[in-house]
């Protein structure tokens, strides 16, 4: 029987104690409760509460198998309610199929994610109508097993769920709908063939997104399947998580629902009145107490320090010198000062891929404020760069979709795209520079200078970027650089890791970085070549002629 009074669900009930701040909650957090008022009164979509009653009375079946819980049955929070029927009820009125495919759910240890993920799937595997092939997976088989033995003990632990699955040591089937539930992992080998759905537990484990694509094509083989997955943060800023993170927290997409439990600001770690936004589960299986008391330790170490925060609050840590940080290239932000004015000075700066990546073009373009820039640019890519197994090929092809990125190119970049673009840009602006580093680009820059395009050799070195990457840091951190959110610099700004020489110079290191920084390696070019015009006070006084 369907629940019918917003007292009596509780998916209802947490989405209007948010909503009202009953419960703190973060930004990612509101955003999402908000999304779920919309999507309840939508024509084409509704929240079938008839599933929603089946999927909590499922887990009146299932015991806690550790901790200090177990033995003791399952009940389940508002908040796991909130996530688990708006993963399986909410659905397409057209078709009945379920809406959301693939589920994100972001929070920190000890709010019994694994416990989640494994009622997610062992739901599919028993109570769910239809036939389901379930996989947990991970990078290495030890750890795609930790999810699918935790799906393991709760059916051990419940007679009602034995009645209805048999457990064997490598998988687990449900005779009744000739579901089966196993565990995969890229060194398993056989996976090109999969198709149903997926559970990843961790995914800050993962160094790569290899498994991950393999997964979303696995799903994508089925009409009626699910990509589910829960992770903390992890001691990495430049991981495939924090990509995957950051993709989910920019995305407009039907299909995806995320859940984000994170603060807000840093300095919520001190006001425990702001844990929960964190912590959903605080109170019941993490306790303000014991974080108190383990951030007084954490504290007088750095590397606990980091850990703590990430396990605790689930920020995103790395020990590596920090080149932007998120919160400060978040504030500059500034839309209605971020759209370029034509016909005035602009600073170009190019960062070409050798074969078959992203080649970036930035341009930095003065405000007329002293010492402030609005800074936009352009990616391109080879279309061999969106083929399956490729390194971020899933959010390269989001991105070619939203209009961030343009295919140039086959299996390596068309440099003609390049230099149209730089020409197009000469018409519309009063282009003072393109620099670049000359490296690998000498037909390139050939063929610019030839039509009259001047053009600014930049060394890659820490005598030529120490200034402007010193430079650039400042000036965001006073909230003089003016972007327009772009979500491929956004990205690219959270995967530098600096190098430091031993005269305190700095550079990014591209080696050192765990993925792509191009953009970031264009736009220094561009602000470089502004910057060292600005101190010989050749912009502000071209700009004042200009307007």
């Amino acid at each position: 029987m369907a629940l019918t009074r917003s007292d009596d669900r509780p998916w209802h009930r947490y989405a209007l104690a948010i909503r009202n701040g009953a419960i703190p909650a973060c930004a990612a957090m509101k955003k999402t409760v908000e999304r779920y008022f919309s999507e309840i009164v939508r024509d084409d979509v509704y929240l079938d509460e008839d599933e929603a009653a089946r999927v909590l009375h499922f887990c009146k079946f299932i015991t806690h198998h550790k901790g200090e819980l177990a033995g003791q049955p399952f009940k389940v929070e508002d908040w796991e309610a909130f996530i688990l029927v708006n993963a399986l009820c909410m659905k397409w009125r057209d078709t009945g199929f379920n809406k959301y495919r693939e589920i994100f759910v972001f929070v920190p240890r000890k709010n019994g994610k694994t416990f989640l993920a494994s009622t997610f799937a062992n739901y599919l595997l028993i109570a769910d109508k239809g036939q389901h092939d379930i996989f947990t997976y991970a990078k290495t088989a030890g750890q795609a097993r930790l999810a699918f033995d935790g799906c393991k003990q709760q059916i051990q632990q419940s007679k009602a769920l034995q009645k209805r699955a048999k457990v064997f040591v490598h998988y687990v089937d449900s005779p009744a709908s000739k579901s089966r539930l196993k565990p995969v992992s890229s060194n398993t080998g056989g996976n090109e063939g999969l198709g149903g759905s997926s559970i990843c537990d961790e995914l800050h484990t993962h160094p790569d997104g290899e498994m991950f694509s393999v997964m979303q094509l696995a799903m994508a083989a089925r009409r009626r399947a699910w990509h589910f997955i829960i992770t903390t943060a992890g001691t990495s800023t430049v991981s495939f998580c924090k990509q995957y993170y950051d993709q989910c927290k920019q995305s407009h997409s039907e299909t995806l629902f995320s859940a984000i439990y994170e603060l807000d600001d840093p300095s919520e770690i001190d006001d425990p009145t702001q844990w929960i936004k964190a912590n959903p589960n605080l109170g019941v299986s993490v306790f303000a107490d014991e974080i108190a008391a383990s951030m007084e330790t954490a504290r007088l170490i750095p590397s606990q320090w980091a850990e703590f925060q990430t396990k605790r609050f689930n920020r995103f840590t790395s020990g590596e010198q920090e080149f932007i940080s998120a919160a400060d290239w978040a504030a500059c932000h500034i839309p209605a000062e971020c759209t370029p004015i034509e016909r005035q000075p602009v600073y170009v700066g190019i960062d070409l891929s050798a074969a078959s990546d992203i080649t970036s073009i930035y341009v930095v373009q003065t405000t007329g404020a002293v010492g402030e820039v609005r800074v936009w640019g352009y990616n391109f890519l080879p279309r061999a760069a969106l083929e399956r197994g490729k390194k971020n090929a899933g959010i390269y092809a989001e991105w070619v979709r939203e209009g961030h990125l343009t295919i140039a190119g086959e299996r390596t970049i068309d440099y003609e795209h390049i230099e149209r673009k730089i020409y197009e840009l000469a018409e519309h602006y009063d282009l003072q520079s393109v620099s670049f580093d000359p490296w690998n680009c000498n037909q390139t820059l050939t063929r610019l200078e030839s039509n009259g395009i001047p053009v600014e050799k930049v060394r890659q070195g820490f005598i030529s970027l120490s200034a402007p990457t010193k430079a650039l840091q400042v000036a965001v951190i006073q909230q003089k650089v003016i972007h327009g959110n772009d979500p491929i610099l956004n990205w690219a700004i959270g995967n530098v890791c600096l190098a430091t020489d031993a005269a305190a110079n700095i550079k990014p290191d591209k080696q050192k970085s765990e993925n792509k920084i191009d953009p970031v390696a264009a736009l220094l070019n561009a602000y470089r070549t502004w910057s060292l015009e600005a101190e010989q006070g050749q912009i502000d006084e071209a700009w004042s002629v200009a307007i």
